[in-house]
């Protein structure tokens, strides 16, 4: 029996994992591209807020990360979840700079 026979299902694995990944970020982008092409005002951009799941999902992670049972692709998943969160409070400070 080759080894691929033992490895090939492990792969699979690891393929599904990653789409699963890429297909909750690009709903994450998605969602906030979206609303970035809509032109939004700046009210709008203030009270914009992430779909509850997403809203659930970050915090998922969160809450795996402070028990220390996030894994490497959770860890990474986090990362930009953070990064669009850090864009959208400085989007959201400039449009409060604009309302004042």
């Amino acid at each position: 029996m080759s080894t691929y026979f033992f490895i090939a299902p492990y792969f699979k694995f690891i393929y599904f994992v990653e789409k699963l990944f890429l297909m909750v970020l690009t709903r994450f982008f998605d969602e906030v591209i979206d609303f970035l092409t809509s032109f939004p005002r700046p009210e709008d951009i203030v009270a914009f807020k992430p779909s509850l799941a997403l809203q659930s999902r970050a915090e998922d992670l969160l809450e795996k990360k402070r028990e220390g049972t996030l894994t490497v692709d959770e860890n990474r998943e986090l990362d930009y979840f953070m990064v669009i969160e850090h864009l959208m409070r400085m989007a959201k400070a400039r449009a409060r700079q604009r309302l004042a």
